[in-house]
């Protein structure tokens, strides 16, 4: 009787690097309460202050509404673009 065990060590490297860049990242913050405006948004993007508007009215964007202004958390932001992020 033979077991056969099948897996795929590049897929679930891949899940394993993905983890230990999160994982960093959320180092980085080191629980910061850092809410960025869109003129931030813009600067950490570098994109101009109207495409980071547009960005940040997207459905499903982690949006905080301060009155008329727009705020993001930083750690959101962060796990919203590595959502999206298109790999080649």
């Amino acid at each position: 009787m033979s077991i056969q065990i099948h897996s795929n060590f590049d897929e679930e490297f891949k899940k394993a690097e993905k983890l230990l860049n999160i994982y960093s990242m959320i180092n980085e913050i080191q629980e910061k309460e850092e809410y960025l405006t869109t003129e931030d948004v813009a600067k950490k993007m570098g994109i101009s202050i109207v495409s980071a508007r547009e960005y940040m009215n997207r459905p499903g964007f982690p949006l905080l509404e301060c009155g008329k202004g727009m705020k993001v958390h930083s750690f959101a932001l962060t796990l919203y673009n590595l959502e999206r992020r298109v790999k080649p």
